[in-house]
């Protein structure tokens, strides 16, 4: 099933044609004369799909001279470019043994063509044991509780208790408002027998299922239990140190002394799990299993564990539930020795001191999951070792709601190969699939000018290259680049591609003097931009470098031919301190060295055939940006054409209105506060987003603020009335809800904008049960009939190209009917208030831009 959406794609600016060297400061328009006709090259807003259908041109007056408006004019379609494919990763780690059967799903999705703040139409989810199945819908975005960080995604919870124990396999559909459905189970077969064997939930690409355990009644997996005591338990190991339940295992006379120790008794306790769900009995059993660590410090031990325990499921090793502080005092700390046979493990609420020999260095592990964890290195210090180089698995390592704060101790991506990274602090490089809700915590006046994060560079695993996201991360102080992209060598032929990257919702701050942008995508790089979305940023005190067409060059023909490609990007609603472009008219000194030292007769550094990534710098896919031109060392010399629709490049330098600019473009004190100002050249660019809320929490708004954060609405008045008078108010997201008590006609509330223009003053008159709003200009109101909540009428704005001027809202025979000048919007109700259809009209276009709800 595709996604079908109305567009209406704006003509921009006419096409110029490639650099001439011999005068490159004269731009000339690209048009061709055919005696009597000529044809003129346009730039549009967005790109052209080849399966958009039904392209008709509306020209206004005056278009040519003398000409009249011309309406519904046939165009053909030749556009060879896919629709994009939602970008997704799955935002919770598998397995989930410690809430079973209540499973939380939660997929960050982002899109290229959002309506209103949902990026896209909604998300199926699925559970199956291979028999059942349960489906849950998430069509807007709730607050996921796995990371608490208030991250923003589809998400449902799930109760799987009336499936079969063992393990189950959960996908998600993806529909987006334009384009094909994206699954993570693209047979649609929901395949059982390879979720175990093949290691699935370990392979790298976005479309792979998330495997959970189902175990409702804690008998299947969780019925062995270790707790360890580091200060009087023993070396010796036995079946009997294993206990059924917590409490059992708190009344074990002897305890294992360390780690090895509670492994090797997992193994003599030889579980058994009978065949489920697609697969056999196992035996020495130790997947599901719990080691305890109580306060103190306990280390890996120096047994030797003996070989064959199966531990598919990962073995959980937790802090002591019962102490106030286990992120403290509860302490797994690095020695001579790693933990043995423990294939998988899932870590989680204790603390872990690093040093010596990592604790996690087995070449057997598959899998760690860190979760709700402080890292330090040890008092006897040693080297920052954790985890394990695997180079032949996928991902390794994820880590969620943690302080990675250890000196040294990076979460790298190439060999060690992290996959989810999630509200964790950190000090040192973050390489991932998917950096969420992340906090840069390093010493912004050190000399420490690590590069923050970035995407895999392993070419074993081609998937690890595309659907990389970092969103609504933190990075304030920061000394260095952001974000380092790769490419997957081959795929965007001849370059490498770039795809399907989101970088979205993150605040980026520049101190100290390190001049390097905070991105450089295309710079010095052969490339293939393609799908990806930069949206929501703030980007303060340095450039952005993107999206370039500067191959690098290394010969003659290189400096003639070499070419990136750029197309069906977006880029839209950031805050840049400067946004620098390169294309044919850069002057690179690079070519023109080369062709100085091969004789080229007068020669330049021009490259008048790179044109294939005029697409960004044309404006294509750009829009809501603002770019205050303030970065050190900033210079007009690297121009877009046009920056997008409500975009500019401010000239004279403007600053963007932040509350505290403590950038290097700012006060140089690092950690400002980039909330924008009243009277922000930020505000009134965004009309349609990812997320509805900005980086802070608060509510995005409609003709809102380019940038990670909103400027935050204007305090009411509120009147109290008897409760019986209050009605309730609900968004679409169960997460959002309020109550409105309603007071006489003389408690007025008065709401201002920005502009002292624009004000609303609202009373409420409870006689005829109408609620009237009323400004300064007696042309302008709008009356609601107040109804029950459950028959309220629902009413979206959506389109970013509609403005009113004069309107009137009036509710009468079932009708909703919203008209202006220009524009008119109708909703037809159903009895039960849920619209039907919604119509557009703008002049004599009518378009259906809703699909029904339900």
């Amino acid at each position: 099933m595709a996604g079908s959406l109305a567009r209406t794609l704006v003509a921009t600016r006419p096409l110029r044609l490639p650099v001439d060297p011999t005068d490159p400061n004269t731009a000339i328009i690209d048009e061709t004369d055919f005696g009597g006709n000529r044809q003129i090259r346009i730039a549009l807003s967005e790109t052209v799909y080849a399966t958009d259908s039904g392209l008709t041109l509306a020209a206004l007056a005056g278009w040519r001279t003398g000409e009249a408006a011309a309406n519904g004019v046939v165009v053909t379609n030749n556009s060879n470019i896919e629709a994009p494919k939602p970008v997704m990763r799955w935002v919770v780690q598998p397995w989930q043994l410690d809430t079973t059967p209540i499973f939380r799903l939660s997929l960050l999705v982002f899109g290229h063509h959002p309506v209103g703040f949902l990026p896209v139409a909604g998300v199926k989810f699925t559970v199956t044991d291979g028999v059942d199945t349960i489906t849950a819908w998430a069509t807007g975005l709730g607050t996921c509780p796995y990371g608490e960080d208030g991250l923003r995604c589809h998400t449902v919870e799930i109760d799987a208790s009336g499936l079969i124990p063992g393990l189950l396999r959960a996908d998600a559909e993806v529909y987006p408002w334009l384009g094909a459905m994206r699954s993570t189970d693209p047979a649609g077969t929901r395949v059982m027998t390879d979720i175990w064997t093949s290691e699935t939930q370990l392979n790298v690409g976005t479309e792979n299922p998330l495997v959970l355990a189902n175990d409702p009644d804690g008998t299947f997996y969780r019925d062995q239990w270790v707790m360890t005591d580091p200060v009087s338990g023993s070396t010796t190991a036995s079946a009997a140190m294993v206990a059924t339940t917590l409490a059992g295992a708190r009344l074990v006379a002897t305890k294992p002394l360390d780690m090895r120790t509670a492994m090797q008794a997992l193994y003599l306790n030889n579980k058994t799990t009978p065949a489920a769900n697609g697969y056999p009995i196992q035996t020495r059993m130790v997947g599901g299993a719990t080691i305890v660590i109580p306060a103190g410090v306990t280390i890996p031990g120096t047994i030797t564990v003996t070989a064959g325990n199966f531990g598919g499921l990962p073995i959980e090793i937790i802090g002591d539930p019962d102490d106030p502080n286990p992120r403290e005092n509860c302490i797994l700390r690095g020695d001579t020795q790693f933990i043995q046979r423990a294939f998988r493990v899932f870590v989680r609420n204790l603390k872990i001191e690093v040093g010596g020999t990592a604790i996690f260095a087995d070449a057997s592990n598959s899998g760690i999951y860190f979760r709700n964890l402080t890292l330090a290195l040890r008092p006897a210090g040693g080297a920052a070792n954790l985890t394990q180089s695997q180079s032949t698995r996928g991902w390794q390592y994820s880590v969620v709601n943690c302080r990675w704060t250890v000196s040294g101790l990076n979460m790298d991506g190439t060999n060690h190969r992290f996959g989810l990274i999630r509200n964790v602090e950190h000090n040192d490089e973050a390489r991932g699939l998917a950096l969420v809700k992340n906090k840069w915590v390093g010493d912004p006046f050190s000399t420490f000018d690590a590069v923050v994060a970035g995407s895999w560079n392993n070419a074993t695993f081609p998937e690890g290259y595309e659907d990389n996201i970092l969103a609504y991360g933190d990075y304030r102080g920061t000394r260095n680049r952001i974000y380092n992209m790769n490419g997957l060598s081959g795929v965007g032929t001849p370059n490498n591609a770039f795809q399907r990257y989101a970088i979205v919702g993150n605040v980026f701050e520049r101190v100290g003097s390190n001049p390097g942008p905070f991105l450089a995508i295309g710079e010095g790089q052969d490339g293939t931009f393609r799908y990806n979305i930069i949206e929501s940023n703030t980007f303060a005190g340095e450039r952005c470098n993107f999206i370039y067409n500067d191959p690098f060059n290394a010969t003659l023909e290189d400096t003639n031919t070499k070419t990136n490609y750029a197309y069906a990007n977006r880029v839209a609603n950031n805050a840049f301190d400067w946004n620098a472009n390169k294309q044919d008219s850069f002057n690179s000194p690079a070519a023109l060295s080369i062709r100085t030292a091969a004789g080229v007769p007068n020669p330049t550094g021009y490259r008048p055939h790179l044109v294939e990534g005029w697409s960004d710098y044309m404006g294509v896919g750009r829009e809501g940006n603002y770019d205050s031109a303030t970065s050190p060392g900033f210079t007009s010399s690297f121009p877009y054409w046009f920056h997008g629709l409500r975009s500019e490049q401010a000239s004279p330098a403007t600053q963007a209105g932040y509350v505290d600019n403590a950038s290097h473009s700012g006060t140089g004190l690092a950690l400002g506060d980039y909330t924008p100002v009243a009277g922000s050249p930020l505000l009134g660019r965004m009309l349609r987003g990812q997320s509805d809320v900005d980086h802070a929490g608060s509510t995005r708004q409609l003709g809102g603020a380019a940038g990670a954060f909103e400027l935050p609405g204007p305090a009411g008045e509120v009147a109290l009335a008897p409760e019986d008078a209050r009605h309730d108010q609900l968004s679409s997201s169960p997460d959002f809800g309020g109550a409105v008590s309603l007071a006489p006609a003389s408690a007025f509330h008065g709401y201002g904008g920005l502009d002292p223009l624009v004000a609303v003053l609202m009373g409420l008159v409870p006689a005829q049960g109408w609620l009237m709003v009323s400004a300064a200009d007696a042309a302008v109101g709008v009356r609601l009939a107040l109804v029950p909540a459950t028959s309220g009428p629902v009413m979206l704005a959506t389109s970013p190209l509609l403005s009113f001027g004069g309107l009137t809202l009036a509710a009468a025979n079932g009708r909703l009917l919203l008209s202006g000048e220009a524009a008119s919007l109708e909703a037809v109700l159903t009895e039960a208030g849920v619209p039907a259809v919604r119509l557009l009209r703008v002049g004599a276009e009518q378009r259906v831009f809703f699909a029904p709800l339900g």
